[in-house]
């Protein structure tokens, strides 16, 4: 009996160190240093032939559910969360692609904040071409870039994130199922 007691104890041990170790661990593998986002800003400055900003956005790492409240003004349900996908408009009129992608990243202009998903990590140049998308966002507002749409501002940001990915021999659409056709048709203004 005192055998049993003292496993069970070694192993809640144990579980209680891993809770406070794997939020930790998992810092350290997103973690965005000062010098990686300042080597992103100034390669993406000088892809849109804009002045070099020293001003960095925030970046803070967030759930799916959150992503999709930022983005669309409220959380849909996922089969993540073990339920079918819904597909149903948001609030505001707009549209959710029928084959909705998972949502990956956002940037808050008014913030100055790129909200990154608490899946990204650092290492993956696949995810840092994602940082590079909405760091693209962040200097258009820092250079004042005005765009006819929303949309519109899409194109360079998919633009930069292409070029990042071929940069380190990747490709856009094997990475993120994302062709030229499907750039030009989110960032047309209609």
């Amino acid at each position: 009996m005192i055998n049993q007691r003292l496993i069970l104890l070694e192993s809640i041990s144990l579980l209680l160190l891993i809770a406070i170790l794997l939020p930790q661990l998992k810092a350290e593998e997103r973690n965005i240093s000062s010098e990686k986002l300042s080597e992103i800003a100034a390669w993406v400055t000088s892809k849109l032939e804009v002045p070099p900003t020293s001003v960095m956005p925030s970046v803070v790492f967030t759930s799916q559910a959150q992503l999709e409240l930022r983005r669309y003004g409220r959380a849909f349900n996922s089969v993540r969360e073990g339920s079918s996908p819904t597909l149903s408009a948001p609030t505001g009129g707009e549209t959710i692609p029928e084959a909705r992608r998972d949502l990956v990243a956002i940037y808050d202009d008014a913030t100055e904040t790129i909200y990154l998903s608490e899946r990204w990590t650092a290492e993956s140049i696949a995810n840092q071409s994602v940082l590079v998308h909405e760091m693209v966002h962040h200097v258009q507002k820092l250079a004042g870039l005005k765009y006819a749409c929303t949309g519109a501002r899409e194109r360079p940001a998919y633009l930069a994130q292409k070029m990042w990915l071929e940069d380190h021999g990747l490709d856009l659409e094997q990475e993120f199922q994302v062709d030229m056709f499907t750039i030009v048709a989110m960032s047309a203004c209609m």
